[in-house]
């Protein structure tokens, strides 16, 4: 009897798939129409949206990890997680699958496979007819970058007070 292990979900980036442990994520969501712009981030921070009442800065993997992007727009998501206390979406060209895996089909990355940074992966899933790299969210940012993903909500969320506010005083008036 095989022993399932864990359960990822296969994305592509470019002409690679990658996968993450479906533990690492809260939702898939289809790309909005519209991605909030917040200028003074790094580049691979693509800006924020709404989702349902809360704002999530939007990461492009493609910059990222400097891939090449796909033209196919309708299958484009994002895959939101949580990195550390905030909410994250990152931009993939597409969910794949999702898939049972076993310790056994998991490999050890070897230093010079990717072009990835090494401390972002966490092993190579070996299947009959491919190899899948699989990434380690919360190692995806430095320390750094998280706290520009934090501040780049709170900032939007300060903006958002502030509207209101001056909204809600003309109101009155």
């Amino acid at each position: 009897m095989v022993q399932i292990e864990q359960q990822i979900v296969i994305f592509r980036l470019g002409d690679e798939e990658y996968a993450v442990p479906i533990l690492q994520i809260q939702e898939i969501v289809r790309l909005p129409e519209k991605i909030t712009f917040v200028p003074n981030v790094p580049n691979f921070i693509k800006g924020v949206m709404n989702l349902r009442g809360e704002i999530l800065p939007i990461v492009d993997l493609h910059e990222r990890f400097n891939i090449k992007k796909l033209q196919e727009k309708e299958k484009v998501r994002i895959i939101v997680t949580r990195i550390e206390n905030q909410l994250v979406g990152i931009i993939v060209d597409e969910v794949v699958e999702v898939m049972n895996i076993t310790k056994e089909q998991v490999s050890i990355v070897p230093e010079m496979f990717t072009q990835i940074d090494y401390e972002y992966l966490s092993g190579i899933v070996k299947l009959k007819d491919r190899l899948i790299i699989m990434l380690d969210l919360p190692k995806l940012f430095s320390d750094i970058e998280k706290e520009i993903l934090e501040w780049t909500t709170k900032k939007i969320k300060l903006q958002q007070e502030e509207l209101k506010k001056e909204y809600q005083s003309k109101a009155v008036e």
